[in-house]
């Protein structure tokens, strides 16, 4: 699967820039594990939020929650009649489809697990960047919103609480 994935990333890369044979020279680049299996990633999410009108942020903490255990396992979690681990079903089956997860049979049952271990390391990385990007984000807007609160307080201290006497001089036109 790997493989696949890495190979398939170096094609479309290749496509993209009109390229049609590739070389030792493009696998220099193009060759690293990881970062295809980020992109991998990265695209399956973007993919099913888009098909499904799921958040990211809700696919990404059910994958964190459910699919990836606190020592860096695999975690497995059971199917119910409308949602899995409390994501519609809907968007397991697309998770499935792009292989990011697959669905195993026990005892009657249907149980979800990530397609294999390779994964862990790549989505624990990229959700770990996510976090940070959103407590940047979460901190930018309260900073903004702090400011603009103590730009207003100053306006209307200074509108209302100054004496007319130190108050500037308005010129009529």
């Amino acid at each position: 699967v790997h493989l696949q994935v890495v190979c398939q990333r170096l094609w479309m890369k290749a496509h993209l820039m009109g390229i049609t044979e590739i070389t030792q020279e493009h696998l220099k680049g193009s060759a690293d594990v990881n970062q295809a299996l980020t992109e991998f990633y990265l695209d399956i999410i973007d993919d099913t939020a888009k098909y499904t009108d799921v958040s990211r942020d809700k696919i990404r903490n059910w994958i964190n929650q459910y699919l990836i255990t606190s020592s860096g396992t695999r975690g497995i979690v059971h199917r119910e009649e409308k949602s899995t681990g409390g994501l519609p079903n809907k968007v397991v089956d697309f998770l499935q489809e792009r292989y990011l997860i697959r669905q195993e049979l026990r005892s009657g049952s249907r149980w979800y697990e990530l397609t294999h271990d390779r994964l862990i390391g790549p989505i624990r990385e990229s959700n770990k960047e996510w976090k940070e990007k959103k407590k940047v984000k979460k901190l930018t807007v309260t900073t903004t919103l702090l400011a603009s609160a103590i730009i207003g307080i100053l306006v209307v201290y200074l509108t209302t609480a100054v004496p007319e006497s130190v108050k500037p001089e308005q010129t009529l036109v």
